[in-house]
Parts: C-alpha cells; structure tokens; sequence
C-alpha cells in the first residue's frame, strides 16, 4: 500500500457495512467485502483510492448532507 509522504489527508475509514457499486459486475458489496476482496486493509485515503480503483468500484450514498 502507499507510503508517499504527500497523501496528508486525514483517513477516514468506511464503517463495514458502507455499501460500494462493483462497476465490473453490477453487485453491491459492503466496506468489508471490498477490503476482503483487495487482501488488505487501507491505511490512508490514497490506499482507500487505490482500492476502489483496482476492484473498480464506487462509494454508494444513501444520505443526503442536512440542511443547516
């Protein structure tokens, strides 16, 4: 996974059971079926990005921001 000092951001990690789109095969998996599927646990977001990108999926959004 990636080490690069640039990646700053601090990492906030899906709950286990957020939802992703498998865009190869039109499943819904959960965080942890993704990370199961990568064989390791993202540290940073850019190891989180790196995942989506490799299984090919996309975060699924089921609430909408609040109005304040």
């Amino acid at each position: 996974m990636s080490t690069n000092e640039a990646d700053k951001r601090p990492f906030n990690e899906p709950k286990p059971d957020d939802t992703f789109l498998l865009q190869d095969d039109g499943r819904v998996i959960t965080y942890a079926e993704l990370i199961e599927l990568a064989g390791e646990t993202p540290e940073s977001e850019a190891d989180l990005d790196w995942v989506m990108t490799d299984q090919n999926a996309v975060p699924i959004y089921m609430e909408l921001p609040k109005d304040e």
